[in-house]
Formats: C-alpha cells, sequence, structure tokens
C-alpha cells in the first residue's frame, strides 16, 4: 500500500510501501522493509514493478525454491478504476525462454475483492521464496502492528480438490455465509511452492 513519506506528497518519489519477503520452507517471515518509491514503475506496482524484483534474482531453473514468486500492487488498487481490482502474480516461467536458453519473467492476473484485503493488510510487495515440502495455506492477518504472516497445514479436504471444491471448504472455515459475513477473501494457486493464500 502507498502512503506518503511527506506532508504534502506532489511527485511519485513522496511515496513509499512495504515489502515482505517470506520463506515458504521455515514459515517465517525474511524480511519486511519500507520501500522509498524511486519512479514511476514503482509507483503503479503491478507488472512493472515486479518485473523489477525479479531482476534481482538470478534464476536458471524456474521450479527452484530460490524461484521467487511476487504479488504486488499499485496505486490504482481499491480505486473505482478499472484495474482497481487487479491482483498481480508474476514470476519465472518454465515455457518461455530468452535467446540464451534462460527462463524469461511471466505474470498472471486475477480480479476481485482479495486485491482491497491484500493491501489493506499493509502489504506492498510480497515476495515468496523457498517451497513447503506438503500443501500449506498461508494466512495473513490485518493488525494494529502491520500484518501478520502464518502457515497452517492444507487438510485432506483441499488436496487433490479442483478449485470449486477448494473455494467451499475455504468459505465454510473462515466465513460465516449464513450471517453474510466475509472477512476472509482467497487466491488459490498450485505451484511447485505448493500454497494456497488467505488473506482477512
Amino acid at each position: 500500500m502507498l502512503r506518503p513519506k511527506v506532508e504534502n506528497p506532489k511527485q511519485v518519489v513522496d511515496f513509499a510501501f512495504d515489502r515482505i519477503v517470506f520463506d515458504l520452507a521455515s514459515g517465517n517471515v525474511v524480511t519486511h522493509e519500507e520501500v522509498p518509491v524511486q519512479d514511476d514503475m514503482d509507483f503503479l506496482g503491478g507488472i512493472g514493478r515486479s518485473f523489477k524484483i525479479l531482476a534481482e534474482y538470478d534464476v536458471t531453473d524456474p521450479f527452484s525454491p530460490d524461484s521467487p514468486l511476487v504479488i504486488n500492487s499499485g496505486c490504482l488498487t481499491g480505486t473505482a478504476f478499472m484495474t482497481g481490482l487487479r491482483t498481480y502474480f508474476s514470476g519465472y516461467s518454465p515455457l518461455k525462454r530468452t535467446l540464451q536458453g534462460q527462463p524469461m519473467a511471466a505474470w498472471s492476473v486475477m480480479s476481485g475483492s482479495f486485491r482491497r484485503k491484500f493491501v489493506s493488510s499493509g502489504i506492498g510487495d510480497l515476495i515468496l521464496t523457498g517451497a513447503a515440502d506438503e500443501p500449506q495455506i498461508l494466512v495473513i492477518k490485518q493488525t494494529s502492528g502491520g500484518p501478520e504472516l502464518s502457515l497452517q497445514p492444507a487438510p485432506s479436504e483441499m488436496v487433490g480438490a479442483r478449485v470449486p471444491e477448494r473455494m467451499a471448504w475455504l468459505n465454510e472455515t473462515f466465513n460465516d455465509r449464513e450471517n453474510r459475513s466475509f472477512p476472509a477473501h482467497f487466491a488459490l494457486f498450485l505451484t511447485f511452492k505448493r500454497t494456497a493464500m488467505m488473506v482477512f
């Protein structure tokens, strides 16, 4: 989430955001730092900022635990603009290669309220590294002290199930549909990192 560094911001470099690196192997936050906006790509977020992050990693094998998965936001998140609900997931593709045979950066996008919850937790960029030994649920909670991240083992109901069944289990477990209370929002992704994500 972008926030001003000065009282009356007039340019993009007057803003900053939080970046968290989370290791899925240990289940711990590696770093949580405030990052000053350096240029228009940092301010806008999305693919541009993600690709800047990916360029900092020397990845030869996209399936390696060292290959990062980047989830981030930008200045339009939570607004009425067309891209205000987009969540960007970026990483190195096993399908696309450079002329030198190295994996290329690639991205995917989803829309919905997950993005607003993600940003409200205080996270600008989330970088996932490492790989869990077993399928896990990454839980992100909003607290007065900032975002709190933890891993929970994925239950048997989610392992091997199709996406609708997984979403139904998450809704039943973390939301109260009977009383129309939906504090939790979800993003499901199946990668070598073996993780589903939830924010509330």
